[in-house]
């Protein structure tokens, strides 16, 4: 599984799920692709939907976050300036960081739901 350690706040320095912001046009699959590749060098093939959050945290944020199972097909993992590290990891790994407390509690709780951790 692809985690990249965020370099910018909230949750700078935890390990997170690559992503952004879609943008005006863009389907859901062709932003996927565009920000694995603006964030983690890779090139991706969506394979299917998983599933959809949403995170509240008032006053400010309400996001509508949406999930999807991917396949690498090329490119060698690389930290963007919105990640510091990025790197593919093992779920004996992310269990690891996951106890050390590594990970965003939201993408934790992500990792947990796809039976990762």
């Amino acid at each position: 599984m692809l985690l990249g350690r965020r370099n910018k706040d909230p949750n700078r320095g935890l390990w997170i799920l690559p992503g952004g912001g879609i943008k005006f046009g863009e389907t859901f699959q062709t932003t996927l692709k565009r920000e694995m590749r603006e964030e983690a060098g890779v090139e991706i093939e969506v394979d299917g939907f998983f599933k959809v959050y949403e995170l509240i945290n008032p006053p400010s944020e309400h996001r509508v976050i949406l999930y999807f199972f991917a396949s690498h097909v090329s490119g060698e993992p690389t930290a963007s300036t919105d990640l510091y590290e990025v790197r593919y990891l093992l779920p004996a790994e992310i269990a690891q960081l996951s106890g050390q407390k590594l990970i965003s509690p939201f993408v934790e709780q992500v990792l947990r739901d796809a039976k990762i951790i």
